[in-house]
This record gives C-alpha cells, sequence and structure tokens, in this order.
C-alpha cells in the first residue's frame, strides 16, 4: 500500500477539524433554535458563538493523540484547521463588536 503524501494528510486534517466544527456549530443552533429548556439555550449559545473556544476541548487531544501516533501530517492539518477557525471567529466577533458601536 502506497503511503499518503504529506500534504494529503494536512489536508484531510484540517478538514477534520473543520468538519468537526460544523457539526459542533449545528448542535449549538439547534440547541438555540428550539429553545427548550431555559439552560440548553445558553448552552447552545455559546457552542454557536466560542466555537473556538470548544474546539480547545476536542483539538487539544486530538492532537496529542496524532503526536503518540507519530503522524506529524496528521497532526499539521489539526492545528492549521484550529487556527483558521479562531481566525474566522475572531473575524466574525470584531465585526459584531465593531458595528454595535
Amino acid at each position: 500500500m502506497r503511503q499518503r503524501s504529506e500534504i494529503t494528510q494536512t489536508i484531510i486534517g484540517a478538514f477534520c477539524i473543520l468538519i468537526i466544527n460544523g457539526l459542533v456549530f449545528g448542535i449549538g443552533y439547534l440547541l438555540a433554535y428550539y429553545n427548550y429548556p431555559n439552560w440548553l439555550f445558553i448552552v447552545g449559545v455559546w457552542l454557536a458563538i466560542g466555537i473556538s473556544i470548544v474546539q480547545l476541548i476536542y483539538g487539544i487531544p486530538a492532537m496529542l493523540w496524532l503526536r503518540r501516533r507519530q503522524q506529524f501530517a496528521l497532526m499539521k492539518g489539526v492545528i492549521i484547521g484550529t487556527v483558521i477557525t479562531a481566525l474566522l471567529n475572531g473575524g466574525c466577533f470584531l465585526m459584531v463588536f465593531i458595528n454595535n458601536r
């Protein structure tokens, strides 16, 4: 079996994180949309808004696990996906805060 190139593995790692982020955002949106009971609404809003913080819960263990398995290309992809999400989320927060002033 042919080993995948490092670039392919890096892209796969980044897309995996971005897909997981989309799923977490979708769950948060659904919890906020249905608003029943009230504590689920609060959890849903924080999941939808704070996706870059929530991704640390699964991003750091994934990085450590991939490092232990010596899959450094996938680990780079996970880091890239995490940074992309944090930058996009930070940009959205800046747009909201600047428009509310």
